[in-house]
């Protein structure tokens, strides 16, 4: 009994974290954004009229639910999205460590800055051509 107590908390804890991820995550890009709400709208019904009929212990029915709480990863215009944020924000980090004093001054910390406001109105599909302009390819 303990150990199948374990494993639904281990599956519950999984999804709980993943549900999370997902509640909280935003993006920049209107269409995007749209789609996200909508996504997370669905997820959050879904959720509240199913969770409760399916036993976290069991290892597949955890796979399942997490594949549907993760299916807006299958978006490749998200996922575009999600890598150029992390670029930028890596290379504001970089900027920072080169000069912590200054980093803010520099035109390649004004061009990150200038990347969101493309991000929100560009079409998602062009995001990676996005990133590619700004020398921040994935």
């Amino acid at each position: 009994m303990q150990v199948t107590a374990s494993k639904y908390e281990a599956g519950y804890n999984r999804l709980k974290a993943d549900y999370d991820d997902l509640m909280n995550l935003e993006l920049v890009n209107k269409a995007n954004k749209a789609n996200l709400e909508k996504y997370k709208v669905d997820v959050k019904e879904w959720a509240d009229k199913n969770f409760a009929q399916f036993d976290l212990s069991i290892p597949a029915n955890v796979d399942k639910i997490d594949r549907f709480f993760n299916g807006w990863y299958e978006n490749k215009n998200v996922r575009d999205e999600i890598a150029l944020i992390r670029n930028v924000k890596l290379e504001i980090n970089r900027l920072k460590i080169k000069d912590p004093d200054g980093f803010f001054k520099s035109e390649r910390y004004l061009e990150m800055g200038a990347i969101f406001k493309e991000l929100e109105d560009c079409q998602p599909e062009n995001i990676s051509k996005l990133a590619w302009q700004h020398g921040l390819a994935f």
